[in-house]
């Protein structure tokens, strides 16, 4: 009959204390650089969007297509309310502004993969980030209900039209966008901030 494997008594208490280790070292570096992961994350999710027409106007039609391609489940990207850029500037045909699968052309122009509210509110979570990391991250919470008064803006002018009471545009599109970032972000970072300095005295004070 074939041994069972035997194990020592601290094996199970060895692997758990250095898991519990590793995950405290994760979160601490975490709560250390999380600011720069939230600039890379919202710097590429904004720059890939408007990489994808570069690439079409480029002839990099495969990379352009993929790139459209990432974000066909978040965003309409219909061509009547996205930025067309890279073109001679002819006026979009009616039968294409609805159509989510063009992607552009020379005369017009190339689309980019998030339309003008998506491209206004993620560039702006970026823009407004990177102005809080370089004026040292001291800037007071914003309180909660000026955040809030901030969206709605953009849900004014979305439900407004989605209503048929009035036709939105590129401008009230990126203002309204924009101001609601600056809401998210005003109202958000700070208190981040705060939460993960308090956090890593925390950590400090019960270190052995």
């Amino acid at each position: 009959m074939p041994s069972l494997p035997t194990h020592k008594s601290g094996d199970h208490f060895l692997l758990s204390d250095t898991g519990t280790a590793r995950l405290w070292s994760l979160l601490r570096f975490g709560l250390r650089h999380w600011f720069a992961l939230y600039l890379v994350l919202s710097g590429l999710y904004a720059g890939l969007a408007l990489l994808a027409p570069v690439a079409m106007s480029l002839g990099w039609l495969r990379l352009g297509t993929a790139l459209h391609g990432l974000y066909v489940w978040v965003c309409h990207q219909e061509p009547g309310a996205s930025y067309l850029v890279f073109g001679r500037g002819e006026p979009l045909p009616a039968e294409l502004a609805d159509d989510r699968f063009w992607k552009g052309s020379p005369a017009i122009g190339w689309k980019t993969a998030l339309c003008q509210r998506n491209l206004a509110i993620y560039g702006s979570f970026f823009l407004y980030g990177l102005v809080f990391g370089l004026t040292g991250r001291r800037w007071p919470p914003l309180a909660l209900w000026i955040g809030a008064l901030l969206c709605v803006p953009m849900a004014a002018d979305g439900l407004t039209q989605a209503f048929g009471w009035r036709e939105s545009n590129w401008l009230w599109r990126t203002l309204s966008g924009s101001l609601f970032s600056l809401g998210i972000v005003w109202t958000l970072l700070p208190r981040v901030q705060a939460a993960g300095r308090e956090a890593l005295e925390q950590f400090a004070a019960n270190r052995p």
